[in-house]
């Protein structure tokens, strides 16, 4: 092979590559200019959006005028007058004119403004006010409508009242002249804006406020591009022209937003609520003016790009020649027996010859460094199975997890197809996906027949929960299954926080993966229960609090010892989590507690039975004493309770015999008069009498009834009324239930039964 092949070789290689970049940066630099472009049009089309915004507003502003101006009483009192105003009333007319000096200092957009009234030839305006507005008109004011139309006072006024009544709110003038603080004012093509507020058949005035039309122009148009461009604004319903300014071509109504014309490049907007069609020019020259720059630049790039792929291909062609050479000289002498010394490629020949060189080094050094793996992939997998008990064993697990992470999981992952062809592609593509979408360390270890161990570093602010994981696992088996139709089942463990457990997170991963054992052909992704092993959730909270208070003042010893039984179970098995948070528990539990010691009266010393918090204290002792504090407290409510239980029962049955007549009487009423909870009257009742509350109160109310019956003169209504049965249906139900005949029968018995007895006695 000649050198002068490779040489010129190097050299088109070198030309090419250099060549594609610099089309690719020249291509960059057009969508630069592009962007420019597109620049000026997003910004010309924000101006005109914003520029209608405000006009919108100012329009709005004017209406709120005009509100304010009709609710005056002096210009009411003016609207309503027909024919010429009294004397007397003179002064409404000086008040109304007042009015409109001060509302038109206000309005920036208007330089004036003035009211015409249906029944009566007054004028008022912002400068001054008429009597006779056919003898004002034409003297300080005129209106031209179109260049070749010119109304007299009473056209225009029958013009403005009628364009009023069909709604319409903005009329194009030729010009308008007025006088304003003495002076003589001139507008050419104004626009005349009749507010709406008083809209109606028949309506009594019209207030009108000029606008001039350089006021629209700069609200829409860029400054930059004024001069140069056109504006056109149309009614989107019936096409009228509104405004135009500058030179517009043919047909510009028709042309739709951002496109070109051989001078411009059109903007159309179309606002609903003004019912406007707006459509402005940009310049194109003005665009071109703005890439100027970029273009001088784009052709100093050019020319100087070529230069340099020239002089770069030069330069690296022949050094990588020269470097090349070099190195096949080195090769001449060497036994290469096997070699292809006819290629034309000298990359190829330089690759066979290095490859001879090394390719016995290379194997040896391949086997080494699988072993070394396979060793790794073995002592994390016994570490992750059998758990990590030594310093040595932490240290070899540091090693081959390359850091010992602060919160971890485990996932297990099972092929439900044994011995699938593809499972190492599949591993392969786990680990690829884990790489790019986990952003934490992980490592993977095969073990069993299809099983893969997937060990995920977790980052500390998402320690929660693994639903992060979780989620990534979705989206992974979702893949695999759709790339190589297999079933797969996946189990993840909770969150872990010492590596010295991490065999338990293990055993988590693999009970959720045997949990799925019926689900063969169908994919599972199961974690295990998370909430167990969230270091945020703190066990001590309100709801086991308000819990722990009521069982104590109801004197509940044995539901209040379990659920500190169950709080102790809690931190026995998060030792950690018993660390963090031991004295804040300790100081929570023990207020609770002396809230109920204070509000039972307890007269023994709580520190007695609960000292001050200690950091040694351990977790036999730190519950220990809240569990002899529930005692102590229940020995103090059972001595306290005797004393007062047979004063209660006597209050209460006092009070129910006194009462009963009263048809309102009930658990709740009885409750809130002793001072005591209704759930707390129905047991206590219970226990001291044997029968419920509702039992009770009937008892008394049968025998009261019955001591009511002996007398004749008294009516089944008027017992029920006395007993607190509110109805006769309710008595008759009742009492028969109770004693098994009707009151009736009973009274007939009973009244027989005395007359045989009192007979027997005389006799």
């Amino acid at each position: 092979m000649k050198h002068k092949n490779i040489l010129l070789n190097h050299m088109f290689r070198y030309f090419l590559g250099f060549l594609l970049i610099f089309i690719c940066s020249v291509s960059v630099a057009l969508v630069a200019s592009k962007v420019i472009e597109k620049y000026i049009l997003e910004r010309s089309e924000l101006k005109v959006q914003e520029g209608i915004k405000k006009i919108q507003e100012t329009f709005t502003k004017l209406d709120l005028i005009t509100q304010i101006i009709s609710k005056n009483e002096a210009f009411t009192m003016i609207a309503y007058q027909n024919g010429a105003i009294p004397k007397e009333r003179v002064t409404k007319l000086k008040t109304a004119n007042r009015l409109f000096n001060e509302v038109g200092l206000t309005t920036e957009s208007s330089p004036y403004m003035f009211a015409l009234f249906q029944n009566n030839d007054i004028y008022l305006s912002n400068s001054q006010s008429s009597f006779d507005f056919n003898k004002y008109y034409n003297q300080f004011l005129s209106l031209q409508i179109t260049e070749n139309t010119a109304f007299n006072s009473d056209q225009l006024k029958n013009f403005l009242f009628e364009q009023h009544v069909n709604h319409k709110k903005i009329i194009p003038l030729n010009s308008s002249s007025y006088i304003y603080n003495g002076k003589q004012q001139v507008l050419n093509s104004p626009l005349l804006y009749l507010s709406q507020y008083n809209s109606g058949t028949h309506p009594l005035y019209v207030i009108c406020y000029l606008l001039d039309k350089n006021y629209i122009i700069r609200q829409i148009l860029m400054p930059e591009f004024k001069d140069n461009s056109f504006l056109k604004v149309v009614d989107s319903k019936t096409g009228e022209n509104i405004l135009e300014y500058g030179e517009i071509p043919m047909e510009i109504i028709k042309l739709e937003n951002r496109q070109k014309t051989n001078t411009h490049y059109t903007i159309a907007n179309i606002n609903e609520k003004l019912q406007w069609k707006v459509v402005i020019g940009i310049p194109r020259s003005f665009i071109y003016e703005q890439l100027q720059p970029v273009q001088h630049i784009l052709y100093l790039f050019l020319i100087a790009g070529l230069l340099l792929v020239v002089g770069l291909t030069i330069y690296f062609s022949f050094y990588r020649y020269r470097k090349l050479k070099q190195v096949l000289f080195a090769f001449s002498n060497m036994e290469t027996n096997t070699l292809n010394e006819e290629t034309s490629d000298e990359y190829r020949l330089l690759l066979d010859r290095i490859s001879y060189l090394n390719n016995q080094r290379n194997r040896y050094r391949q086997d080494a460094e699988q072993l070394i793996y396979q060793n790794e992939a073995i002592l994390l997998e016994h570490l992750i199975i059998s758990g990590i008990r030594t310093a040595e064993e932490r240290s070899v697990f540091e090693r081959c997890f390359k850091k010992q992470p602060e919160f971890f999981c485990v996932a297990l992952v099972q092929l439900q197809e044994k011995n699938y062809p593809a499972q190492e592609a599949i591993t392969l593509e786990m680990v690829n996906f884990f790489q790019n979408q986990h952003n934490k360390r992980f490592a993977n270890v095969y073990t069993g027949i299809s099983d893969e161990i997937f060990l995920f570093e977790i980052d500390p602010q998402n320690a929660s929960n693994v639903t992060e994981i979780e989620a990534l696992f979705h989206k992974l088996i979702r893949d695999i299954t759709a790339k190589y139709h297999v079933t797969v089942h996946v189990g993840i463990s909770a969150i872990g926080t010492d590596i010295t457990n991490i065999n338990k997170c293990y055993e988590q991963a693999r009970q959720m993966v045997q949990a799925q054992y019926r689900y063969t052909n169908e994919n599972i992704i199961m974690a295990y229960d998370i909430s167990l092993n969230a270091l945020y959730e703190n066990p001590v909270n309100l709801d086991f609090l308000n819990r722990l208070y009521h069982l104590l003042l109801c004197g509940q010893k044995e539901d209040a010892i379990i659920e500190i039984v169950k709080l102790e179970n809690y931190f026995i098995r998060m030792p950690y989590l018993y660390e963090i948070q031991k004295e804040q528990v300790y100081y929570t539990i023990r207020n609770t507690l002396y809230s109920a010691w204070l509000n039972l009266n307890c007269k023994d010393r709580f520190e007695k039975i609960i000292p001050q918090f200690d950091k040694t204290i351990d977790n036999n002792e730190y519950f220990g004493c809240f569990k002899k504090a529930i005692c102590h407290l229940d020995d103090f409510i059972m001595n306290n309770k005797k004393s007062q239980n047979e004063e209660l029962k006597l209050k209460i049955i006092e009070y129910l015999h006194v009462n009963y007549h009263n048809p309102e009487l009930s658990a709740y009423s009885v409750s809130r008069e002793m001072g005591i909870s209704e759930k707390y009257l129905f047991s206590f009742i219970k226990e001291q009498t044997g029968e419920t509350f509702a039992n009770y109160l009937l008892s008394i109310r049968i025998e009261k009834a019955k001591e009511y019956l002996s007398n004749k003169t008294l009516s089944n209504e008027k017992i029920a009324a006395l007993t607190g049965f509110g109805s006769v249906n309710t008595f008759y139900r009742n009492f028969k239930s109770q004693m098994g005949v009707s009151p009736k029968v009973y009274q007939e018995k009973n009244n027989s039964s005395s007359y045989d007895l009192l007979y027997d006695s005389i006799k």
